[in-house]
């Protein structure tokens, strides 16, 4: 009986305590029956695209786990567009990998049994898929699927790194080899015969055709895509390559429908391919893979929960109550087919009510500080706090273990706030084994259309194949590799003659850069604000004065947005120049619509320089534009709602003048009370839980802790039922300052705690970093209580192993 060279027990028993592991110059053997795991199974010698690997490990792992969830298709909406969502709390700041992240650990959870995400072949992996796979093994904790990462030989290069950081953060006992004498022994007694010799020529002519077809397509290669080269069915091929394997061809194939050929036989296929065929294959295979533009459509907004109901306590309170409205009514349907759109809500005033940017003061200039642990501490603490603080944290009442738990219970008998629970889990149910048949044909794949238009001498097609493949994997937040597509598209346009047409879709390839490395700035030298601005300056020197309008536009709005994060005074100021210029432009050419757009990105740059009184000028003037064009157009529509939410936020961003707090906050509500009204009858559900969410946070300041409760229940439970990870973890941050003010502290951190969870699965960057600044909030405030003090120590455990994980950003406009 032959022996085997790998440590089998010990390999699969520290996988399945959870550990990640290599095994180095083996074949991974199987897991134990007793063990009953769930394994994965990621070839890394496959077609090459940029993170190609992980973009298969998240297929699979989507397939297992069923239908797409609404998680996802969240994790697919739009991408930060102008600084006007930064007053909203919004900015760029998903980490590198968190989708994948996302993904395994709930199949680590929903599996109900051990599971592994096995990488083969790890040393045949391009670079970026190594860098990727060494920053989720140095992340110690994030990652809750067990990785099995198997090297054919022993790793050079990159590789070699990704072996060492997994040393260093798993320890040396995580890299599994096989025993030399071992080896030796189990090839001695192998009773695997030597693979048969054969040459080409020798191959039936159907049998050569088929296996041309597929080194045309790589190692790798997929039956889906082979049967439509040639013509065949998939049955056919599949038989077909059984003869093949029949007369010595060494196949390798894992019952997945896709065959992998060593790399001296592929190169022998692809030479004795006539050019031509080549070249036609190759077109076909661009047209296969090429991916069509995906609608996702928004969560119909029926399935939102009731309105909170709540009283009305004045007069005053009734007339500013929301009303009740429908899902999606008759009139946002007749506005999407091009028929007058229905008329636009209106804040309700006070009469008498002096102007909304008569409530704030204009600051005096100054450069905005980063982030420190005491920034909080400036920041006036909450009306309606219970004096004695202590004694209310110890009242009867459930602890906010988790976002559906009741809210606080209400201060005074007007208002009687349901309590609303998440509904319980289905218990788990294990998935079924990775599938054994042949797999259906391969979803899209830009990358590798782009790699088959090359091939075949069709470069500029070649180009905006790359640039596709960019901005999806930009939107999926993999910005490593959508920054790999667009200097691929980059370079290849840099070998053909220079044209006027070619000049600009270089320009705009520039602006591509500019995007990514802004939108993924972070500790990677790759993505910084300077390189990012570097490359759109370079775009707008290409560019010159006789560029298309909407280009100059772009460029300006995207230094614009680089120059805000950079937050020094100078940069600011080129920011609010960059803006004013565009504006007037579009305004020369009647583009008042997009002027408007331009205005409210300005009120977000004169925010942070300390201007809010310039800044509501600016919004107010933007409003009137969409106000008048909004009964004829839908898009108004939705920006006036957008901008109505703006406004709201600026109480919350910052201070009023002394005296006019309530006023402010009053006039605050109207428009947010506006924009819920819009966003109901055009049924944006996720905008609709974000500006419950921002009710929530100005009746908090208002001391209404009673109606903050209502509207952040809401949100959450609007926020449970879309899968909308980042809006639940800001919706429940807000509610932990609410219990906080009620005095139920512990309850508070326990509620930021489960915040940071959410962050930490979403990957969110500014999620952390907004809750730490709660964090130091919340302590500078709570009694000393043993009880408080214990659930405190948790929530920092919380962040320390969030920020172990995640690197550390600043919150841009933190003042």
């Amino acid at each position: 009986m032959p022996m085997n060279p790998v440590p089998s027990e010990e390999l699969w028993q520290r996988l399945a305590q959870g550990k990640h592991t290599a095994l180095v110059g083996a074949a991974p053997p199987e897991p134990p029956a007793s063990l009953g795991a769930c394994v994965v199974r990621v070839r890394c010698d496959v077609p090459q695209t940029t993170l190609g690997p992980l973009a298969d490990a998240r297929a699979k792992l989507e397939r297992l786990l069923g239908a797409s969830q609404p998680l996802f298709a969240e994790a697919r909406d739009r991408v930060v567009s102008g600084l006007r969502r930064r007053l909203l709390g919004e900015m760029p700041g998903q980490a590198e990998g968190a989708e994948l992240v996302e993904l395994a650990n709930r199949f680590a959870v929903e599996s109900g049994r051990p599971a592994v995400l096995v990488f083969e072949a790890v040393d045949a992996a391009d670079a970026p898929t190594l860098e990727a796979l060494r920053l989720l093994v140095m992340r110690s904790g994030w990652l809750k699927l067990p990785l099995l990462l198997c090297f054919r030989a022993e790793p050079t290069g990159t590789a070699a790194s990704l072996l060492d950081a997994l040393a260093t953060a798993e320890g040396r006992e995580a890299i599994v080899r096989p025993a030399a004498e071992a080896v030796e022994a189990a090839e001695a007694t192998s009773p695997e015969p030597p693979p048969a010799a054969f040459t080409l020529r020798d191959l039936p002519a159907d049998v050569l055709r088929v296996l041309r077809a597929g080194a045309t397509v790589g190692s790798g290669f997929e039956v889906g895509l082979v049967s439509a080269l040639v013509g065949k069915s998939p049955l056919d091929v599949l038989d077909v390559l059984q003869r093949a394997a029949d007369l010595g061809v060494p196949l390798e194939d894992r019952g997945e429908g896709r065959f992998h050929l060593p790399e001296p036989v592929l190169a022998a296929l692809t030479s004795s391919t006539l050019p031509s065929l080549s070249n036609a294959w190759h077109r076909m295979l661009a047209s296969m893979l090429k991916t069509e533009e995906e609608i996702v459509p928004e969560a119909p907004i029926a399935e939102a929960p009731a309105e909170p109901v709540i009283a009305a306590a004045s007069a005053a309170d009734a007339a500013a109550a929301p009303a009740a409205a429908p899902a999606a009514d008759a009139a946002a349907a007749t506005a999407a087919d091009g028929a007058p759109a229905p008329a636009p809500e209106r804040p309700a005033r006070t009469p008498g009510a002096p102007p909304y940017a008569d409530l704030f003061d204009k600051a005096e200039a100054r450069e905005p500080e980063p982030e420190a642990p005491t920034a909080a501490d400036d920041e006036p603490a909450p009306t309606g706090a219970p004096t004695d603080t202590a004694a209310a944290d110890t009242a009867d009442g459930p602890a906010f273990a988790w976002i559906g738990s009741p809210a606080p219970a209400p201060a005074t008998p007007a208002i009687r706030p349901e309590p609303v629970r998440a509904a319980p889990p289905d218990p788990p149910q294990p998935p079924p084994d990775p599938p054994r048949a042949p797999a259906p044909p391969p979803r899209g794949d830009d990358a590798r259309a782009a790699g088959h238009l090359a091939a075949a001498g069709e470069i500029e097609a070649s180009i905006e194949r790359y640039r596709a493949a960019a901005e999806k994997a930009a939107a999926r937040g993999a910005f490593t590799q959508a920054l790999a597509h667009g200097s691929r598209a980059l370079a290849l346009l840099e070998n053909l003659p220079p044209t006027r047409e070619r000049r600009v879709l270089r320009v705009r390839l520039l602006v591509d850069l500019g995007r990514l490395q802004w939108q993924a700035a972070g500790p990677d030298p790759a993505f910084t604000l300077r390189r990012a601005l570097a490359a759109l300056d370079a775009a707008r020197a290409a560019l010159g004065d006789a560029g298309p309008a909407e280009l100059r536009t772009e460029i300006a709005v995207l230094i614009a947005s680089v120059c805000y994060d950079l937050g020094d005074m100078r940069s600011l100021e080129r920011a609010e120049a960059e803006l004013s210029r565009e504006s007037r432009a579009l305004l020369d050419a009647g583009d008042a619509l997009g002027a408007a757009r331009l205005l409210n990105d300005q009120a977000a740059v004169y925010v942070r320089m300390g201007d809010p009184v310039r800044a509501v000028h600016l919004l107010t003037e933007s409003r009137n534009v969409f106000e008048q064009r909004a009964p004829n157009d839908p898009v108004a529509i939705l920006e006036l709602a957008e901008t109505d939410h703006l406004l709201a936020r600026i109480p919350l961003t910052v201070p009023p003048r002394p005296g006019r707090e309530v006023d402010a906050l009053n006039m605050g509500i109207d428009h947010a009370l506006a924009a819920e009204r819009t966003y109901k009858r055009l049924g944006a559900a996720r905008e609709l839980a974000r500006v419950w969410e921002t009710l929530g946070r100005l009746e908090h300041k208002k001391g209404r802790l009673d109606r903050a409760a209502e509207r952040l229940s809401a949100s959450l439970e609007l926020g449970q039922k879309l899968g909308d990870i980042v809006g639940l973890a800001r919706s429940a941050a807000a509610m932990s300052e609410v219990l906080a003010a009620s005095g139920r502290f512990r309850d508070a951190f326990g509620l930021l705690g489960d915040s940071i969870a959410l962050n930490l699965e979403k990957g969110s960057l500014i999620g952390i970093a907004e809750s730490r600044r709660a964090f130091t909030e919340l302590l500078r405030k709570a009694p000393r209580d043993p009880g408080v003090e214990e659930a405190a120590r948790a929530v920092a455990k919380r962040l320390a192993e969030a920020d172990a994980v995640l690197p550390r950003i600043e919150l841009p406009g933190s003042r």
